[in-house]
């Protein structure tokens, strides 16, 4: 699962093997079910395998961009994220927000992302997270997501 993948693969240079295990702990294939029906899922495929995926709430909340731990760096992030705020703009939202993991802060602030706070979230009881708020405006209709890189 990609999801998972993705987090014990790029977060363990910010988060402890405690943090990952409460992060990743009780997921399953049916914990996806809920978002796919009431929000936007999208997925990337590479040679017919999915190797991304994003997730929109269309009241402003971009809710998750993960990458496949064996795919970094090849646009593929980019293009889910520009592809979840094309969604998001098309749906009138001029504000978007995020909490994005801490391995993940210069990805969003390269988007243009900007922190709005630090926070910590308790994964399982006793188990904190550390994550940046980030949020970015649209002058809507004026602006146009960016176009991921080919």
């Amino acid at each position: 699962m990609v999801h998972m993948a993705a987090i014990r693969g790029l977060c363990s240079t910010h988060y402890s093997a405690a943090e990952i295990d409460a992060w990743c702990g009780g997921r399953n294939p049916s914990s996806y079910l809920s978002p796919i029906r009431e929000k936007v899922v999208l997925v990337a495929e590479v040679d017919a395998r999915i190797r991304g995926f994003g997730q929109l709430d269309l009241k402003g909340v971009i809710e998750a961009v993960y990458v496949h731990p064996d795919h970094p760096r090849q646009g593929i992030g980019t293009a889910l994220l520009c592809a979840l705020e094309a969604c998001a703009l098309r749906s009138g939202c001029a504000v978007l927000r995020l909490d994005s993991s801490l391995n993940a802060v210069g990805f969003y602030t390269a988007a243009g992302y900007r922190t709005v706070e630090r926070c910590k979230h308790e994964i399982r009881p006793g188990v904190f997270i550390s994550y940046e708020r980030m949020e970015r405006e649209f002058a809507l209709p004026i602006d146009e997501p960016r176009k991921p890189r080919s």
